[in-house]
Parts: C-alpha cells; structure tokens; sequence
C-alpha cells in the first residue's frame, strides 16, 4: 500500500509522542532504517514538506515496521488506536453555518472524513452544516474548489454595512465568466477606467484599463480583480 505524502504520517507519530509520550521510546520501534535514524532531523523545523515526502518512501511496507499496522488495527487499546481517538474533532454541534467540502479522488485527505462528521452532525440534531461532494478531483485540484466555493458561499452569507460614505458609492464589480480560463469581462466598466489584478495575498500581478482583462499566463487558482470606483471581485481561473 502507498500514500502520496508520508510527511504526515511521520508528523503524526512524531506529535502525538511529544504529547502523550506512549507510543514509542525510539522511533526505530515504528520505521524501518534508515528513516527511524534520520526522521528527528528532517522534523527540526528547517525542512519544507515535499523535502520530508521526498526523504520517506511511499510504500508503507518498506517505512513502517513489520506487522506494526496489523497490531494496531487489531488491537483497540493500543496507544495508536487510542491517540487517534483522542483527536477525533468532529462530535460537535455547529452554532453557525458549517459546510464540508470534500473530492473523491483526493490522495491526502480522505473525504470519508467529510462524511464521517456530516452523519455525527446530522445524527445528534444539528440543523446548521452541510458536506458538499466537489467532484473526482485530487487534493490540488479540490483545494482551489473548496476555496473558490467557499469564498461565494460565505459572500452569500454576509450581510454588508457601510464602513464608510465613499462605501456607498462603490459598486461591486461583476466578472464573466467566472471560473474563467484566458479573459474575463467586467460589467459597465468604461474603456478608460483603470484596473488590476491582485493575488490573494494582495499582491498586484497585472495592471490595465477598460471592460476585458487578459489573464493568460497566471496559474490556475483564485485571483482579486479590482476596478477603480468598484469593490473587488474573486476570480477562479481554471486550466
């Protein structure tokens, strides 16, 4: 059996001993060597995920010890078993509005988990949460659905008042189409009226004027269009 991102797996091992100090006394008793010499050092806070991924086989016959998953799924009050029953965060009640997104084909979160808390939630009364199934899609491509998605059902939600008199003169900005893929429209714009557009962490990307913007060359994602005497608008852009 493979996972795409053994990082987590040895992160989890790793945490979980640093606060319950019970499932290990050397992390030669889960991996296999080389790695149970070299984990420690990979997780010294210098190292990016992908390094760590790259750094552990994804076959977990060759990273974990023989037998070791075996034992565990076996036995019920085994120190894994019960860790990982003690961060279980879903048996709870929404106060407010609560949506899952979740793909069916993501390699690194398993989607069962949006399941899993959706029937817990529904079960023991809660009228406030939904799971929405996005569609076949890996954990790369989901991200930016459940973000884009998110980002429209929590515009839905807001209820906006005025921060300012010059708020009541903006209009918002509409976009078309929008998931985009190369060019995008916006609404009653004039030919002259300038605008840019900005990544999400507000940095400007491209600047111009008039009613159509040229969007060739930046990644797939969500990207902030904004256009002078107008409130921004998020943009998808698709590949």
């Amino acid at each position: 059996e493979t996972y795409s991102n053994p990082a987590y797996l040895a992160y989890n091992v790793i945490g979980w001993n640093s606060v319950y100090g019970t499932l290990y006394d050397d992390l030669s008793e889960v991996f296999q060597e080389p790695y149970a010499s070299n984990m420690l050092d990979l997780f010294d806070g210098t190292n990016d995920a992908a390094t760590i991924n790259n750094a552990c086989p994804s076959a977990l016959e060759e990273f974990l010890q023989p037998g070791l998953v075996e034992e565990i799924q076996n036995n019920p009050m085994h120190p894994f078993q019960i860790a990982a029953l003690d961060n279980d965060v879903y048996q709870w009640i929404p106060e407010a509005p609560v949506v899952m997104y979740y793909c069916t084909q993501d390699e690194q979160v398993f989607y069962e988990n949006a399941l899993v808390a959706d029937a817990w939630m529904t079960e023991n009364g809660s009228t406030m949460h939904s799971s929405t199934n996005l569609g076949d899609y890996d954990h790369g491509q989901c991200a930016g659905l459940a973000i884009f998605n998110g980002t429209l059902w929590i515009q839905d939600l807001v209820e906006e008042c005025l921060t300012a008199v010059t708020d009541a003169e903006m209009a918002s900005l509409v976009a078309y189409p929008n998931p985009a893929t190369d060019v995008v429209n916006l609404r009653g714009i004039h030919a002259q009226t300038p605008w840019t557009v900005r990544s999400m962490s507000g940095q400007v990307v491209r600047r111009g004027q008039g009613s159509s913007v040229d969007l060739q060359g930046l990644s797939e994602g969500l990207w902030m269009i904004q256009a002078e005497g107008h409130k921004p608008t998020v943009l998808s852009l698709v590949r």
